[in-house]
């Protein structure tokens, strides 16, 4: 049992009830809810640009501020629809991790939207997501990105550039 709790603790297992929300409340901007991409002429393309790429790393939380572990990002740049990096989870007791493979889903004004699929040979069997879901990064922060997901109870929190 406490295998299972440590692995709901990365938020990996536990779903979220208010899926997208980065908790990024001070911008304006289209949210993960089917928001229009963003608009080339606006000065955004919809990629991932090099001012994001890199290794992010952050202590997140889940259920309202239970810790979940350590979540590590790495990003390169790209177009929807380019794997343009992978997730890491190592949860509170590191008895396990979980590591995702991120394709670019869309690029907003205030957010990374990554689609994020479990890389099996490389997560340790049953403690993590099996289904594919959203990574959403809130960019609304200078030098920090604003990690959630839309897996209910899901770990969250901020993410900064490690390095």
């Amino acid at each position: 049992m406490v295998l299972a709790l440590g692995a709901g603790v990365g938020g990996h297992l536990l779903l979220r009830e208010d899926a997208g929300n980065t908790g990024d409340t001070d911008t304006a901007g289209p949210g993960p809810d089917g928001g229009e991409a963003a608009d080339p002429a606006d000065g955004h393309d919809g990629t991932v640009r090099e001012r994001h790429a890199g290794v992010w790393e952050g202590e997140t939380t889940f259920m309202g501020g239970l810790p979940a572990g350590t979540i590590t990002i790495t990003l390169e740049p790209g177009a929807p629809g380019d794997e343009v990096g992978v997730l890491v989870h190592t949860p509170l007791l590191p008895i396990s991790n979980c590591v995702d493979r991120l394709t670019l889903d869309r690029v907003t004004e205030t957010e990374i939207v990554l689609d994020a699929e479990v890389v099996p040979e490389e997560s340790t069997a049953g403690a993590c997501e099996e289904e594919p879901f959203q990574i959403f990064l809130g960019t609304g922060e200078e030098d920090v990105l604003l990690f959630s997901t839309d897996i209910r109870n899901g770990a969250e929190g901020p993410l900064t550039r490690k390095g």
